[in-house]
């Protein structure tokens, strides 16, 4: 127990928490950026899984469920803010987002796009509690000191 109150005195330290959400917010920046990043390698994946000759419009829509997870979540997040502490949405957000990225891994050794598709929008949804949770956590962290 004194453990975890010393955990919560620390993070709440204005320098301690700037540091981790930065870490939080790099890492959703890269995983993000992953399918913009590699596009070809993305094309030959979809071709493979869905034997098309037009990976374009399955790589746009694989890009667009990221967007459409967030949105979703966003709304339902800026909801339960007001019933469920902020860390603890901090924390949900946190492991959705480490499960999503498992799954889109995972998505290549089974050679799933469908699979690749649910991944990256609960990646969305993931990035959609932490980016609202983060400026709430910052708006209190700053009124406090």
């Amino acid at each position: 127990m004194y453990f975890l109150t010393y955990i919560k005195k620390w993070i709440l330290i204005p320098k301690n928490l700037f540091i981790f959400l930065n870490i939080i917010n790099i890492c959703n920046y890269v995983d993000r950026g992953i399918i913009p990043g590699s596009p070809t390698s993305f094309n030959v994946f979809i071709m493979d899984t869905l034997h098309t000759n037009k990976p374009d419009v399955y790589l746009g829509l694989l890009q667009s469920s990221f967007i459409i997870g967030f949105i979703i979540s966003s709304l339902i997040v800026g909801y339960a803010v007001h019933f469920y502490p902020p860390f603890f949405l901090c924390g949900v957000g946190c492991s959705i987002w480490l499960i999503a990225v498992i799954c889109s891994g995972m998505s290549y050794y089974t050679n799933s796009y469908i699979f690749l598709i649910f991944s990256r929008i609960f990646s969305g949804v993931a990035e959609g509690i932490i980016i609202i949770i983060i400026i709430l956590i910052t708006s209190i962290i700053y009124h406090h000191y």
